[in-house]
């Protein structure tokens, strides 16, 4: 049986991805900034501040296209490395070179479809406002333009799309593999999962670092990395559908504000009560975090980072950002 190579291939994916997203994006918001300044030329004077309405979305089919096969490809990969892990994997028939699973192909399609219906209604959002803020303050064409231009640029080359490419990486090759994992026939050549993590960096992983979890015991499929014991203070406020609501108070099946700009529900909450040393982390917008020193820390400029090792060069993501 060969080791995993997950991490490496969502490493990969996560670039490949994102290189993707780009180039799709900045066609797409040409095309959006053309359409725009096309309007804003042929109105009159009094209309101009409308030159947004009616604007198309010129190459969002292709773009779907494309990022829907790069899943696909994806998908593929991993579940091929998947095969290497279990004994007689290869002769298990889950996927084709040529089609997908049903249910692999599912989770292709959905998240390539709620991927880019997000990205277009924020690029266009972006370019929208700067749109309404430049017609405001000049009637210079060219300036307007070069506006919408460094709008688009700063959206595409910003967190937000970083995220969803490293996101869309994660979820398509933990799901593909899980997928091929837990179907009948791959299942009858398991006896049993182990949880591995060759640097383990929070608490919870490194207790659950080599434990061995029986094919059909629930946790088995529940533990993934990353798992943030006691890294959240008390009383911290944490961001849902409805309010803010204190982290002790935050409920299974509440929907929290995430990373990705998107609402998830809880599965499950965790507590660890202990003496333990923490970080105050005040930011330029005049806001605390106070968290434990293992608690990953999404950064602009580095990714994520412990808290424990972040310094005043670090360019934190905050919600506005996202």
């Amino acid at each position: 049986m060969a080791k995993s190579n997950a991490r490496r291939l969502i490493r990969e994916s996560r670039i490949a991805l994102r290189e993707l997203m780009m180039v799709s994006l900045s066609k797409i918001a040409s095309n959006v900034i053309e359409d725009v300044m096309k309007n804003y030329r042929n109105s009159i004077p009094s209309q101009q501040i409308n030159a947004t309405k009616g604007v198309a979305t010129r190459g969002m089919n292709e773009y779907k296209a494309e990022l829907k096969e790069a899943l696909a490809v994806i998908a593929r990969e991993a579940i091929e490395d998947a095969k290497k892990e279990i004994p007689n994997g290869k002769k298990i028939k889950f996927s084709e070179l040529d089609r997908l699973a049903p249910e692999v192909a599912k989770r292709v399609l959905n998240q390539s479809e709620l991927l880019v219906g997000k990205q277009l209604a924020d690029l266009k959002s972006k370019i929208f406002f700067q749109f309404s803020s430049s017609q405001a303050s000049t009637d210079s064409e060219s300036t307007i333009e070069k506006d919408l231009q460094d709008a688009g640029d700063d959206f595409i080359e910003g967190v937000s799309v970083t995220a969803g490419a490293s996101a869309s990486a994660s979820t398509i090759v933990n799901e593909s593999r899980s997928a091929f994992f837990y179907q009948d026939d791959t299942l009858e050549e398991i006896e049993a999962f182990q949880f591995v993590n060759d640097s383990p960096v929070t608490d919870i992983c490194e207790d659950l670092n080599g434990s061995i979890f029986a094919k059909d015991d629930p946790d088995a499929d529940r533990y993934r990395p990353p798992l943030h014991w006691n890294a959240v203070l008390e009383n911290s406020f944490i961001k849902t559908y409805k309010c803010q609501v204190k982290i002790q108070d935050i409920k299974i099946g509440d929907m929290v504000f995430t990373h990705n700009g998107n609402y998830k529900k809880v599965l499950k909450t965790m507590s660890k009560f202990e003496d333990k040393e923490y970080f105050i982390l005040e930011l330029e917008n005049g806001k605390n975090l106070s968290l434990t020193g293992e608690h990953p820390v999404l950064t602009k400029n580095r990714g994520w980072i412990r808290c424990d090792e972040l310094n005043l060069t670090d360019d934190i993501v905050c919600v506005e950002d996202v």
